[in-house]
């Protein structure tokens, strides 16, 4: 098919005009229990956000006018972005980020 659209790249990742078109792109946090973070554009920004679905508190929103490559970024520190903004964590060697009332004392 050639000529088709292209919505996702080589490493699994929504293409620029996959986004234009409006798709999302999502993948839980690692180390939270129940939370995600979302990529998307809308008009001429890309939006980063983290959701804390157990607590339902929002644990960050970014909206990255620069680049795809910045909100890429974002999107793939997700853990260390969401961890940092609720307060001092621990990351652990695997990348998974415990948070104070997570970790015995």
């Amino acid at each position: 098919m050639s000529g088709a659209p292209v919505f996702k790249t080589k490493a699994g990742r929504l293409t620029p005009y996959a986004l234009a078109c409006g798709y999302i792109e999502t993948r839980p946090l690692k180390g939270f229990r129940d939370a995600s973070v979302t990529l998307w554009r809308e008009c001429d920004a890309l939006h980063v956000r983290a959701h804390d679905h157990a607590n339902h508190e929002r644990l960050f929103w970014e909206s990255c006018v620069e680049t795809l490559g910045e909100a890429r970024r974002l999107f793939d520190r997700a853990e260390y972005v969401a961890a940092d903004w609720k307060g001092s964590a621990l990351v652990a060697d695997d990348g998974s980020v415990y948070l104070p009332e997570q970790v015995d004392s």
